[in-house]
């Protein structure tokens, strides 16, 4: 009886231990599910490059310059002179246009210069063949309402640091790749939009709850033309698009994004083994 007993206990205590090393050596799950309207998509966790970061700040008589970034430092040597000169141009880039544009504009009171703030942040690569870094603008003229903001997304091919325009994810055998593209987009939009609506719905809202979709959408923002479409995420096996506020519905509801797989408009994109 005692032998039998032995026994059991001594296969008891080896699943135990074959149940604790499965739980040990099983990974987290990286994965995460997203929930868009009635859209859910997989997205992996995005793994930072390794940068080191930098600020520069521009003092004037009208106008305050803040300028944050990071300089890629995880890539070979030369692939990290080729990515931050990139960069650091379209950083120069925005703030000579601002410049130009508060060129003789007159301020408000002296306590309100015009304003501009740059930040460039980490390289981050979602997949192992490309990264890309945000670079976000904050604007403020004096006497404004309220401040401007929009994003610039730089995409990168890891191997050899050429930046993704959006030219160069659009097939050439297409004759209009962004026509299928906008049709896809603007359906998105629109039950992200609608998704908001039942929400307002739900809390009742006094009058908005009788908006429509078609009340708050802006069709001109999703119109297959490249100036919509130009701020873009390339991920694993998705292109997020990134629509200013304003572009596809009034400012209060600020940026809209949208996913849509590659599977769902391959026909408009280059074959890149970076797209696949």
């Amino acid at each position: 009886m005692k032998k039998t007993l032995k026994i059991l206990l001594l296969i008891v205590i080896v699943f135990i231990c074959i149940d604790l090393c499965i739980s040990f050596f099983k990974k987290s799950p990286e994965d995460t599910f997203i929930r868009q309207g009635e859209n859910v998509s997989l997205l992996k966790s995005a793994e930072p490059i390794n940068s080191t970061e930098y600020t520069n700040t521009i003092e004037k008589s009208t106008y305050t310059i803040q300028i944050s970034g990071h300089d890629v430092t995880g890539l070979s040597s030369t692939l990290n002179k080729a990515v931050n000169e990139q960069v650091r141009e379209k950083i120069f880039e925005i703030q000579e246009a601002f410049i130009a544009d508060v060129s003789g504009v007159k301020l408000i009171s002296e306590d309100q210069k015009h304003q501009l703030s740059i930040e460039a942040g980490q390289p981050v690569a979602v997949t192992d063949k490309t990264f890309y870094i945000e670079i976000s603008v904050g604007s403020y003229y004096s006497g404004a309402a309220h401040p401007l903001s929009y994003k610039v997304v730089m995409n990168f091919i890891t191997q050899s640091g050429e930046l993704i325009s959006l030219d160069s994810i659009l097939s050439k055998n297409d004759p209009a790749p962004l026509k299928k593209i906008s049709e896809v987009a603007t359906v998105k939009v629109k039950k992200n939009l609608q998704s908001y609506l039942d929400s307002v719905k739900q809390t009742g809202d006094s009058g908005s709850e009788k908006q429509t979709v078609d009340d708050i959408f802006e069709p001109t923002g999703t119109a297959p033309t490249a100036e919509n479409f130009s701020v873009f995420y390339v991920e694993d096996g998705f292109i997020r698009w990134a629509f200013s506020p304003y572009q596809v519905a009034p400012y209060v509801f600020g940026e809209m994004n949208v996913k849509i797989p590659f599977v769902e408009i391959a026909g408009s994109l280059a074959d890149k083994s970076w797209l696949k």
